[in-house]
């Protein structure tokens, strides 16, 4: 297995400004308890001591549920790991169990030093804490520019931020269960296994395009009509001014849209192109967000 080498890959130039309370939460604690700074160096010392010789480790950023799960892995893989949470209790039943947990705010950078951040293979958060995560990601890459960092998140609405932030790889959770449902289904209903291992594969090199948007019925969130690409469908009738054109003459990606698809003769087809000729009664499946795939709409329709 390739391990991280800290001369293998450049620094990703991505830097962005943390919301303004992230940025002042560690002043408000210092001014409000006295006590701030000595638990601060209680806590560095505490894992710098237990793990000083520590090299070619996994840092793990939250010990919820994917946290152990992941903890469960790399110990049977014999790879040395350390965690950073801040729920006491988990901590406490944690780490009286064995393992190598601590408390530390891991977006603070002198955390993430004591924790070996400059020689760790990997660092990987699992909060949920959007902001929280981001703070991280930024920190932890403006100390080690070649780490590897991978983030989870619960679905697809950051993968961008994150991307550009300085995470290797961003995990959505929402999308990973669909490819697991897919793959599971496809087996059992005889799928060949390796033919299912391609068809996931390719989609997480494709960056999960083809599963990134969901026709929403009447209740949706604000958050996900904002950000969410969504696929919609137009019907070309007789009328259709797009009726005999090829899908490049239209430009629809001037407008932010593309074509997922088109569902011809009741046969969806995955694959289109830019020489692909409409005809009428052709569903052509858009994806983009819910404005720009109005634009698109009426430019199929009525030119």
């Amino acid at each position: 297995m390739r391990r991280y080498s800290p001369c293998s890959r450049p620094w990703c130039s991505a830097w962005r400004s943390p919301p303004l309370l992230i940025r002042v939460n560690g002043r408000l604690a210092k001014a409000l308890s006295p006590g701030y700074n000595e638990q601060r160096q209680q806590q560095e010392m505490a894992i710098e001591q237990q793990h000083a010789a520590l090299a070619g480790h996994v840092i793990i950023a939250g010990f919820g549920r994917v946290g152990q799960n992941l903890a469960l892995f790399l110990r049977e893989e014999g790879m040395p790991y350390l965690t950073l949470d801040v729920d006491t209790t988990l901590i406490r039943d944690a780490f009286e169990a064995g393992e190598p947990v601590h408390y530390g705010d891991s977006s603070h950078p002198e955390i993430l030093e004591k924790s070996g951040i400059q020689c760790a293979a990997a660092l990987v958060v699992t909060f949920h804490d959007h902001h929280l995560a981001s703070r991280i990601v930024q920190v932890a890459r403006r100390l080690a520019p070649e780490l590897p960092i991978v983030v989870r998140t619960r679905n697809d609405h950051h993968m961008e931020e994150f991307e550009q932030m300085g995470a290797s790889t961003v995990v959505p959770e929402s999308l990973e269960s669909s490819l697991i449902v897919a793959a599971r289904t496809l087996e059992l209903v005889g799928i060949d296994h390796a033919e299912v291992e391609r068809l996931i594969e390719r989609t997480r090199d494709e960056h999960y395009a083809h599963l990134r948007g969901v026709f929403h019925g009447e209740e949706i969130e604000v958050e996900a009509e904002m950000d969410e690409l969504q696929p919609h469908t137009v019907i070309l009738d007789e009328r259709a001014r797009a009726i005999g054109r090829h899908i490049g003459e239209l430009h629809l990606d001037d407008l932010g849209v593309s074509i997922d698809s088109v569902r011809r003769g009741g046969i969806r087809g995955e694959q289109v192109d830019a020489a692909t000729r409409l005809r009428e009664g052709d569903a052509v499946i858009l994806q983009g967000h819910s404005e720009q795939i109005a634009r698109a709409e009426r430019r199929l329709l009525k030119g």
